[in-house]
Order: C-alpha cells, then structure tokens, then sequence
C-alpha cells in the first residue's frame, strides 16, 4: 500500500517512484499519457480501480491513465501485482492498481499554484462542501498546462473529482461519485516517428453510484471516454485545409498523404455493476460476488459498419461494436 506523500504532482511519479513491481510508461512529462506494466505485462493487462470503480478503457490501454482524481486528493494506492482477475475479470490479467481518496468526510481543504518555463503552469484545489450527521460531499478539481519544450510538445489537462456519501442507519450508506476529465496533448512522434505531428483530444465522464450494508456492496458505474486522434495535426500552426479533403504544412508546404482522410474518432461507453458479500467465519473469511459489464464503441476507424452515419457533436461515426462480460 502506498500512501503518496512525497512532492509529486501527478499519480505516475509515485507508482513510478515506489512500486517495484510497476512499469510507468510515459510518453510525455505531467503525465500527458502513461502506460501502466506489472512484472512485464502489456498496458492493456493492468486494472485501474478508483473507490471501487473500475477504469480501464474497452478502446486502449492507452487510455487508462486519464484519471479525473488530482494527485492531492489520493489518500493512498494499492498495488496487487499477482493478478486480479478473480475479481475483476480478465481485464486483471497482470493485476490491479486500486486507488482510494481522500475520505468525504474529512474536513481537510488545500489550494496549490505553480508556474515554470516554457509557459508551465498548474493549479489544484479540494475543499468539503457540506458536512451534516449524516451527509458528507467534497469536490478537488486540477489544471495543467505548458507550451513545451519542442514543437507539438504543448498540452492542457484537467480533472474534477466529486464525492458524496449518505448514511442511511447503521452500518448502511449510499454514496456516489462523478469524474471528469479531460487531455489535449501534442503527441510528437507518440506512435510512428515517420509522422511526427500529431495531436490527441480525450475527453473523460465517470459516475456511480453504490449501496453498502453490512457485509454488502452493490454497485452501479457508466464511464465514457471520447478520443480524437490526428496523425497530422490540423492547427494553424501546423496543417490547414487545402484540396479534396487534403491539409498542408504551414512551413513546409508538405500535404497530407492521399489515404489520411482525417482525424480517427471514438467514442466508448462502459456500463456495469457488482454486488459483493463477505463472511467472516472464525478466522476465516468468505467472498462471493457477481459482477457484469457492457463496452461499446462507436467510431469512424474500429468496428463493424453501421448502416448509416452517426452524427453527434464528436464527429460522426460509420462503425461500431459491442461485448458484454459477466
């Protein structure tokens, strides 16, 4: 268990820092994107979880890493490099990384601000909203950006983490979470060196909401996450319009190859739930559970063609697909 309290702005510093058995693999400084590798497994192999809900993205492992929770408002980060698929499925494979924040009743609040070269700045603050007898909420909110330090290296991120909790008797609450996140990142030369200038917009929505009594925990979860990715990078700095659906270097007047018809577009919805019940017999302790989810995804590059376009205020997607795990 690590409770992050050395001075790091962003999750992966401190696993990095203090898990032995965990790989961050970083693309970019301020966490713009890491992969997270447990004893050599692949980033898609490793299970995000933050209060109980899981993270991982049904697109890519590339995507776990885009957390709404900023650094300050983790109470502390659980590494269980053995696997955990037992519990959460084969999405576990390698194992879990849970993470817990910053109790909703605390009375604690903090406000922070930074600035450095090449236009760095960040800002993050959690205050308690309301505590009574029985309710409790909270709110910690982040922003980074910097101008970087070569071309195509400039970034912008932000986080918003709500918390609320209601007791309902003893030893019964219902409590509820929603997140938000959100990465614009210059991606130079993230994925092939051969097309430097890309770009990346993610946008992230998570919420949940979960009932505990007792020895039980039931819960429900729904997390979206919109990508658009540009493998040459439409900004008037970069590339503009120019003929039949084609875009050319404002510098080097280089055009776009004639199969890049665009940017890549997705969007994907995880929908889930979980009840769980514990017993304790004598020194022994018993866990049963059930757990199902469903993934989709609508895109303009993955998944399997839909009869008619998809417009939305993403872009408009041509294909789709779906599973379910239970």
């Amino acid at each position: 268990v690590l409770t992050p309290k050395m001075p790091a702005q962003h999750l992966p510093e401190v696993l990095e820092a203090n898990a032995a058995s965990l790989d961050v693999r970083s693309r970019g400084l301020n966490d713009v994107q890491s992969d997270f590798s447990l004893r050599g497994s692949t980033f898609d192999q490793v299970h995000v979880v933050i209060d109980g809900v899981p993270y991982t993205d049904p697109q890519t492992g590339h995507h776990t890493g885009t957390l709404p929770v900023p650094m300050e408002a983790i109470q502390s980060v659980n590494i269980l490099p053995s696997g955990g698929s037992y519990r959460y499925g084969p999405f576990a494979l390698a194992g879990v990384v849970e993470v817990t924040t910053v109790d909703v009743r605390s009375a604690r609040g903090y406000a922070s601000a930074s600035a450095g070269a090449f236009g760095y700045t960040r800002a993050a603050g959690g205050v308690p909203l309301r505590r009574t007898e029985k309710f409790a909420s909270r709110l910690d909110l982040s922003y980074t950006a910097a101008d970087g330090a070569i071309s195509n290296t400039d970034f912008a991120t932000w986080q918003a983490y709500l918390k609320a909790v209601r007791e309902l008797g003893p030893n019964e609450r219902l409590s509820a979470t929603l997140g938000y996140s959100v990465k614009m990142f210059g991606a130079q030369s993230f994925y092939s060196a051969a097309y430097p200038t890309q770009f990346e917009h993610l946008r992230g929505l998570t919420g949940s909401l979960r009932y505990q009594r007792n020895h039980l925990t039931a819960q429900v979860y729904a997390r979206q996450l919109q990508d658009q990715f540009e493998l040459f990078r439409q900004h008037p700095n970069y590339y503009v319009p120019y003929v039949q659906g084609r875009w050319i270097h404002v510098t080097d007047s280089t055009v776009t190859p004639s199969w890049y018809t665009g940017a890549n577009l997705h969007r994907t919805r995880s929908l889930g739930g979980d009840v769980v019940a514990t017993r304790v017999l004598g020194h022994q302790v018993i866990t049963g559970g059930l757990d199902a989810r469903q993934d989709q995804i609508w895109s303009n590059a993955l998944g399997v063609a839909l009869p008619d376009t998809l417009f939305t205020n993403w872009g408009g997607f041509t294909k789709f697909d779906a599973r379910r795990n239970a």
